[in-house]
Formats: C-alpha cells, structure tokens, sequence
C-alpha cells in the first residue's frame, strides 16, 4: 500500500497524466500513509525498528525515481581540475652543511645562488683568471700614441690646435695609460711643464725614439697617388686609341 501511494504523490516520468491526484486525493492519500507508518510502530514484537526499514527502503526507492527521471545518469563522478593536476611538492629544502659537503667533493666554493657560484668557479685560480689575455683591456702604448707620433711629424703638416695632444679626453686617458706602461710618467724633472699638451709632446718625441711607429710622409703619399693617376690615364688612352 505504501509503495502504490508514494507511486501516486510522486513525480514519475513515465506516469500518465490521468493519473495525477487532486488536492482532496493528495490530503486522504498522505493522511493514511501516516496512519499507516502509525500502525506499523505499533505492532510488535519490533515495530518501531520495523517502520524505519520500511522508511529507508521507500527512501531509497525514491532516489531510484528521481534517477531514472534524470535520463540514468552515469555514477562516476568526473575529476575536477584540481584534482587532474595536482599542485607539485616542495622539494626537501638541502641544509647548508649538506651543500658544503657537495662542494668540496665536486671541487667547487658555493656562493649562495647558482649564478654566483657558476661566475666563481670559471676558473680554479681567480688569480691566473685575472692575469689572462681577455682580461687585458689597456690599449699598448704603440696603440694608443701612433695618431699623436704620426702628427709630430712636421711632413704630416698638422696645426697644433688640430693636433690629439690638445684634447682633454685624450690627456687624461694618456695619463693614466703612462702611469700603468712606462716609466717616463714617474720621472723627475727639473723644467716642470706648464700645461698638460706640453708634457704629453715631450712624451711623444720620446717614444717616437723608442716605439717602432711606421711613417709615411705626404710627398711619398703624393708620389704613389700621381703615379697611380698616370697608370689608368695611360691605360684609358690606349683603350680609346
């Protein structure tokens, strides 16, 4: 009686449309179903224990409905995404004495962070690394004065306020350049020099004794460019002849 009666008040999917309770119907068919459960709690030995298996069992019933009301969805339940992917694990953070016991056996001195470390351990000597040639940045003293020494010379024919010694920039960075290759910037002198240009041309004709600058004069410039302009004229005129 009590499965027909939940059959009646209950939404069923497949239940005709003439079978559906009016209000008066609805009021009689819930008012017997607790009477019902009333006399079911009342029959011995064990009824009160009874009408809730009966309870559980029409409850259990109802989700059945409800389920194939829904289409019999599928009981797996889909993963969220946090579950499909988990968040990573911390790794073990590695204690210092640890990391220092690792250095010592890869040969390495740990500075803290990886980049420091790499920098650190380029070279097993750091003061061999310093003295290698990619370190050298300082020009050679060659280098440095070949413009000045070229403009010394009077064939080159250079005004003086043109000339790289009158240049501040160039002064300071001759200076220091001398101070650190040659020995002529740390000896004395009895004639101090008024103004830096003048010190720096006294230097000029001293290391244009010494370094091996190779000089071209103007005339021999000269002499090469007619002599190349005479070359094509002839070259051209026998063409056209």
């Amino acid at each position: 009686m009590l499965i027909i009666y939940q059959y009646l008040v209950g939404d069923v999917k497949f239940k005709s449309t003439n079978q559906v309770l009016n209000e008066s119907q609805s009021t009689w068919v819930k008012e017997t179903t607790s009477q019902v459960y009333e006399l079911l709690r009342e029959t011995p030995p064990d009824g009160d224990k009874f009408t809730k298996a009966v309870e559980h069992i029409l409850e259990r019933e109802e989700n059945w409905i409800s389920w194939k009301n829904e289409g019999c969805p599928s009981f797996i339940k889909e993963r969220s995404e946090d579950e499909t992917n988990p968040k990573p694990t911390r790794k073990r953070k590695v204690s210092i004495g640890d990391e220092m016991i690792s250095g010592w056996k890869s040969k390495k001195v740990l500075m803290g962070s990886n980049e420091l470390t790499r920098l650190w351990n380029l070279c097993p000597d750091n003061l061999e690394a310093c003295k290698a040639d990619n370190r050298v940045f300082l020009p050679t003293l060659e280098e440095y004065f070949s413009e000045a020494i070229e403009q010394a010379d009077p064939d080159a024919m250079v005004e003086d306020e043109y000339k790289v010694i009158k240049n501040s920039n160039f002064g300071w960075r001759a200076l220091r350049l001398l101070a650190r290759r040659s020995h002529h910037f740390f000896q004395p002198s009895t004639n101090p020099f008024k103004t830096l240009p003048d010190y720096l041309e006294s230097v000029v004709q001293q290391l244009e004794k010494e370094l091996p600058v190779s000089k071209t004069s103007n005339l021999e410039l000269y002499s090469q460019l007619i002599l190349s302009c005479h070359t094509t004229c002839h070259f051209i005129w026998e063409s056209i002849a």
